[in-house]
């Protein structure tokens, strides 16, 4: 017998067997330089941020990586850096000296360039990816005709002199829910282009040649970050402002567009729902899409067991 079954979408959905272990909750920081972004790659050889967690978490838990279930809310591309990364995984069991002395173990195994900043207890189920209601990004640009080698690895940059007005106006039109098609990874089939973007400001430091571009929203295309910021350095070159404007409406490719340089870019910050900073609209359009759940399913065997979601 069919019945419906009122399913939160796939970010809140806890299986049985994963609501039995203890789940965690850390908040990463990662100097990308040296790894080839944050995910597993089937090369063993392969340096990865997940491959070195995973390896600590191993040798602290003593458990194989496959129980361990870790997921990222992003998968920083190759050279990306991390502030606020934040990563969730099970245990068999809570660790029994405190989520301190994790931190601390944690920490003690990880090289160099990876820090795990905060660790703490996480509700059942918990998932990193698919809860996050929101991310912040920084892309950071070095601006003037000779580069700051002491920001060489964390800022982008770029020689000629930028219309910074110019590129505050192209800016601005990313605000708001579009079809970012022409702002993705051309390879790369997402489900839905759409994203919402509320805050795409930037920002100058103390000092004129340091640039910021912050960009605030509920989720990105791959590499849709570094587009919108290659199509600002394009405006502040030249172009007019209203190209950005155009390619959204169009979903075709700005001529000339290239993705700026992955160092420059660095996830500053990930939100989740019941976190007080979280922005508001962000947090308003999760709670939308967790509306959208009406499921007709069979009956399950385990009551806990949620339908999938769209989402």
């Amino acid at each position: 017998m069919l019945r419906v079954t009122l399913a939160p979408p796939r970010h809140l959905a806890t299986r049985c067997c994963a609501s039995a272990r203890p789940a965690y909750k850390l908040t990463v920081a990662y100097d990308g330089t040296a790894y080839l972004g944050f995910q597993l790659q089937p090369n063993e050889r392969t340096s990865t941020v997940q491959k070195e967690l995973e390896g600590a978490l191993c040798k602290l838990l003593h458990e194989p990586r496959e129980l361990l279930g870790l997921a990222a809310a992003a998968r920083t591309d190759a050279g990306v850096h991390a502030a606020g990364q934040v990563v969730s995984f099970s245990a068999a069991e809570p660790f029994a000296s405190g989520p301190e002395r994790l931190l601390f173990g944690l920490n003690s195994l990880l090289p160099d360039d990876i820090r795990v900043v905060v660790c703490s207890p996480a509700s059942p189920g918990f998932s990193a990816r698919f809860r996050a209601v929101g991310k912040r990004y920084v892309y950071s640009l070095d601006a003037a005709p000779i580069a700051d080698p002491l920001r060489r690895r964390h800022a982008a940059h770029v020689w000629q002199a930028l219309d910074l007005e110019a590129m505050r106006l192209a800016a601005s039109h990313f605000l708001g829910t579009h079809d970012f098609s022409a702002f993705g990874n051309v390879a790369t089939v997402e489900r839905t282009p759409h994203r919402t973007v509320s805050r795409c400001d930037l920002v100058s430091g103390v000092e004129p040649r340091h640039l910021r571009v912050v960009v605030e929203g509920s989720g990105f295309l791959y590499r849709q970050v570094r587009n919108m910021v290659g199509a600002l350095l394009l405006v502040g070159k030249g172009a007019h402002p209203s190209a950005t404007r155009e390619a959204l409406e169009s979903g075709l490719r700005m001529p000339h567009l290239a993705a700026a340089p992955a160092h420059g870019l660095c996830l500053d910050r990930v939100w989740y729902a019941d976190e007080p900073d979280a922005p508001p609209e962000l947090v308003s359009l999760a709670l939308l899409a967790d509306n959208d759940m009406l499921r007709v399913r069979e009956p399950s065997p385990c009551p806990s067991e949620f339908s999938e979601s769209l989402f």
